[in-house]
Order: structure tokens, then sequence, then C-alpha cells
């Protein structure tokens, strides 16, 4: 793959840093180079670079991990180590407007935050229909009062859907601030992503231990 270097350049540091090998990029002049969260990575010039949030990026699945070399990682990073872009698939972290419910519902932390940060002084009805008197912590959505034409909210999965398939009573006092707040929570769920790992799981986890908020990825 693009972002794999060849065998003779991957340097053993078994003096320095152990005993596993672990990949060090030389700088040279035919890339370039940009920091992120204090650490330098050398980029690919695919035009596909994002810097992304830690914690948006999830590890390749089933990959084995060994602590040793992990901390060699964190020690080359700690020498002023340079990395390449990790190489990740971006996929939308929502299929629809059911799993943002459930999330609400089952992360309190999560919930507070994003009714209070969308809909706080901007939309009372949303805050309140989060914030009810059952207690923060669930938005109550009976698909059969909200909707029309579909079986359940798991079917909602663009803005568009909120225009075919809202039937809220159109006299009701609340209709557009209901109708606007799921507008709102779409728009949410179409600029959420999740970013996979393919590859450099130990160098990922490196940058975690080092406390890093921010990663220079590739998008594949």
């Amino acid at each position: 793959m693009k972002y794999l270097k060849s065998f003779n350049e991957v340097v053993n540091y078994s003096d320095e840093y152990g005993e596993y090998n672990i990949e060090k990029v030389t700088r040279d002049n035919r890339h370039e180079y940009e920091y992120c969260d204090g650490i330098l990575y050398e980029l690919s010039g695919s035009g596909n670079e994002e810097v992304v949030y830690v914690d948006e990026v999830e590890h390749t699945d089933e990959n084995t991990f060994y602590d040793n070399q992990i901390g060699s990682y964190v020690d080359y990073l700690n020498d002023d180590g340079i990395l390449q872009t990790f190489p990740v698939d971006k996929t939308y972290k929502y299929d629809h407007l059911g799993e943002l419910i459930e999330e609400l519902t089952n992360d309190s932390d999560f919930g507070v935050d994003f009714v209070f940060d969308l809909f706080k002084d901007k939309n009372k009805t949303m805050y309140d229909l989060y914030f009810s008197a059952y207690g923060f912590g669930v938005f109550d959505l009976d698909i059969e009062d909200y909707f029309d034409g579909i079986d359940n909210i798991y079917q909602v999965t663009h803005i568009k859907d909120i225009d075919d398939y809202f039937s809220y009573d159109e006299e009701s006092e609340d209709y557009n601030d209901i109708k606007n707040g799921l507008k709102e929570m779409m728009k949410y769920i179409e600029n959420e992503y999740i970013y996979h790992l393919k590859d450099f799981n130990h160098r990922f986890s490196a940058v975690k231990r080092l406390g890093k908020e921010r990663v220079y990825v590739d998008i594949m």
C-alpha cells in the first residue's frame, strides 16, 4: 500500500527502544510535513489527509497488541520521532435517527451536553422533551405520534425523511419546534464520522498513551 515504507526503511531499535522493531520515518525533500498536537507527520500527498480527534478513530478489528511495542513507539515519539499519517476508512457514525436517540438515552453525559448545546435557548420544546418530568435522558418520540408512512424511527436516515414522513399535528404550537429540532439532529448525524484504522495500531496506541487529542489521518 502507498503508506507503507519499504522493508529496508524499517529500523530495529533493539538497543535504543527495546526488543521490538518499529518504523522510523526520516525527513526528506519529497514530502511535506505538518505538526499535529506536538507530533510531526509526513504527509502522503494524496490530498485526503484530515486532522481528526483521537476518540473518533477505532483500531483495526481483532488486532493483537504488544505493550512493549507500544512503549517503544512512545519512546520514539518522545525523542521527536516522525509519523506517517494514519491510514483509515471513513464511515458515518450513525446510520439513522434511532441510533442517535439511543445514544442520547444510554449515555447521559453525552446526552446532557448534546441537548444543552443544540437546544438550550434555541428550542425550548426539544430541550423540555429531553429534560422531562420523567428525568433527563429520554426523547419521547412515539413513532405513531410524530411520523406517518414509516414503521419505526430507524427508517429516518436523511433530513429529507423529516419532510416526507413527519406528521405531527400542524395546528400544535410546538409543531415547528419538533420538526426543526429533528432536522437539527439529522444535520448532526450527517456530519459525524468514525475513522477505522487499516494499519499502524501500535503507533496509534502510543499517540493515545501520550495523551494526544488529535491525529493526522489519510482516508483511503
